[in-house]
């Protein structure tokens, strides 16, 4: 058996063995559609009786009801806050996709790894390493890119500079990990929680 919240095997011949994390995007199909024109979607005729453009989970987003007990409840946020977890440097952390919507982009450090986050469609956010050949970078958004404070430098929302300084640099793209707040908490009871909450 698997914990989905750790990615850690807890029961069964692999229990201590932990998944390697990799970056992955939530976002809708038309801002997907957007980023990759040619992307080909496999077909929903399955052979299954499923429903595939309706949403198992209904209003469980927005009902304040929980499936199961939850223990270490933290106050700070709505139990079911989307969040935006990272355990980098020893040192959990979560910001919440609210933020990370309104401010489009957040450079802020993680256990000592300095991070930039970036929002620039609905329900979707990046994150990167925000450090080239040593240098550590902050990011304003201009017309729908990143740039870097220190040379100016554009980058487009893969992390690859397009113009500039750093022309063909590519920043490390960090794996994410999205959920409740009541589930982040939970798991990572000393969790940090970026913004004044």
């Amino acid at each position: 058996y698997w914990s989905q919240a750790l990615g850690e095997a807890v029961k069964g011949e692999l229990t201590g063995s932990v998944l390697e994390l990799v970056p992955f995007d939530v976002i809708t199909w038309g801002d997907w559609k957007k980023l990759y024109p040619d992307t080909l979607v496999l077909s929903t005729e399955t052979g299954h009786a499923r429903a595939y453009g309706v949403d198992p989970y209904g209003d469980y987003y927005t009902n304040p009801n929980l499936f199961f007990p939850v223990e270490n409840k933290d106050d700070r946020l709505h139990l079911k806050e989307i969040v935006i977890g990272f355990y980098l440097g020893k040192e959990y952390k979560a910001y919440t996709q609210r933020d990370i919507e309104a401010e489009i982009i957040i450079s802020d450090s993680v256990g000592g790894v300095p991070l930039v986050l970036v929002s620039l469609y609905e329900q979707n956010m990046r994150a990167f390493e925000r450090t080239i050949n040593g240098d550590t970078l902050d990011f304003e958004s201009i017309d729908g890119m990143m740039v870097d404070l220190q040379t100016g430098s554009t980058w487009n929302y893969t992390g690859l500079a397009v113009s500039g300084d750093y022309t063909g640099e590519q920043l490390r793209r960090l794996p994410i990990q999205p959920g409740f707040w009541f589930e982040w908490a939970a798991f990572h009871p000393d969790t940090q929680l970026y913004g004044d909450y």
